[in-house]
């Protein structure tokens, strides 16, 4: 394996070559972890050192005394991560690998320094099955994926056997249909999508499908998620535009926004991460204390007062929320005449004392019914 092939093993985002490009050639053995000032008279040939830059305590002749010593002991090369201690390789260091063709590599400040070392010792496995004790089905690969259990190149090498496009952008999605199993989902998706979109996704509940699309043609998916003409069950997307290896936070945003959009969009097909992104940031910040005290201030007595006398005040006024304050729609959703749910509101307003036409009234009764229904999502 030479640096080029290693440098072939991490997002390219991640990774800059900064100086001795025509060292890359250069064969890597394995990584080190440089954590000692002289730890030159201890690399090995072909040996690949990666670093904070700690142990160089910002000095540059040290650092090119460094560099000229891992040359002459044929090491692979030289990787340092950035915005520790040193916001860049210094001019000299870099003159300096140049001329002696030995590659200096920018790691971003994200990455783990265990996953380039991870990526080699992956690498040299005949297979990476091996490393992983046995062959991940697709199903497993993704549900390894969602939860970060796979290091840059597991991810690279399993992409390549699913030959799944890393360069493409992807939005992770879930779909709940009563019927999943039913439901040619790979159809559905280029119904809608067209002919171009790949779907990979795997059963995480009777009812519940979960996975990501891509478009291989496509430099962008904002524009593909607006009126999304969806019509099997209800589809819950996460972020977009990120690549497979950030596929475990757009999953997470997906799950997020079927939990809450459930509850804030419950008669939508679609609902994107976009949609309900505020409502998640206020539900994260507010207390179960504090959300509890709204529910009993404006949702408990309409629900108590439905309780004794057996009226649907509760289920009008939500659908009236749901339907964007449009009586009509209301209606249509809850199967009535229009002029029941206006009769309906009339007298929810009469009896609270409440008027729905002012905007911070509607927005605390709003508020206290998106926490009552989250009080009271079925598990799924």
């Amino acid at each position: 394996m030479t640096v080029q092939d290693l440098l072939q093993l991490l997002p390219s985002s991640f990774i800059k070559v900064a100086a001795g490009l025509g060292g890359l050639d250069r064969e890597v053995k394995l990584v080190g972890i440089m954590d000692a000032p002289d730890i030159g008279d201890w690399v090995k040939p072909g040996e690949f050192l990666v670093t904070t830059g700690y142990p160089l305590h910002s000095d540059v002749n040290r650092f090119c005394e460094l560099i000229i010593h891992l040359a002459q002991a044929d090491c692979a090369g030289f990787g340092l991560k950035m915005r520790r201690y040193w916001n860049e390789f210094p001019e000299e260091v870099r003159a300096l690998a140049k001329e002696l063709r030995f590659p200096l590599i920018e790691i971003a400040p994200t990455i783990n320094l265990a996953d380039i070392v991870d990526a080699i010792h992956i690498a040299q496995k005949s297979e990476a099955t091996a490393y992983l004790g046995g062959s991940l089905s697709l199903s497993e690969f993704l549900l390894r994926l969602r939860n970060g259990h796979l290091s840059y190149a597991q991810i690279r090498y399993w992409a390549n056997e699913y030959r799944i496009d890393l360069n493409q952008p992807i939005v992770a999605f879930e779909l709940k249909h009563p019927m999943i199993n039913e439901l040619p989902i790979g159809r559905c998706f280029e119904e809608v999508f067209g002919p171009d979109v790949i779907v990979h996704h795997t059963m995480e509940q009777s009812n519940l499908s979960v996975g990501f699309m891509s478009f291989p043609h496509r430099r962008t998916t904002s524009l593909i998620l607006n009126d999304i003409p969806w019509q099997w069950g209800t589809l819950y997307l996460g972020t977009h535009g990120l690549s497979l290896f950030d596929y475990g936070s757009s999953a997470r945003k997906a799950e997020v926004t079927r939990y809450v959009g459930s509850v804030i969009r419950p008669h939508a097909r679609v609902v994107t991460y976009d949609d309900i992104a505020p409502f998640a940031t206020l539900r994260t910040s507010l207390d179960v204390e504090r959300a509890h005290s709204i529910v009993e201030k404006t949702i408990l007595p309409i629900v108590e007062y439905d309780q004794q006398h057996h009226t649907d005040w509760l289920p009008t006024l939500a659908a009236y929320f749901d339907m964007g304050k449009n009586a009509q729609e209301a209606a249509q959703v809850l199967n009535t005449h229009k002029n029941t749910v206006m009769y309906r509101l009339n007298r929810i307003q009469e009896h609270f004392s409440w008027d729905l036409s002012d905007m911070p009234t509607t927005f605390k009764l709003y508020l206290g019914l998106l926490f009552y229904r989250l009080q009271h999502l079925p598990v799924d």
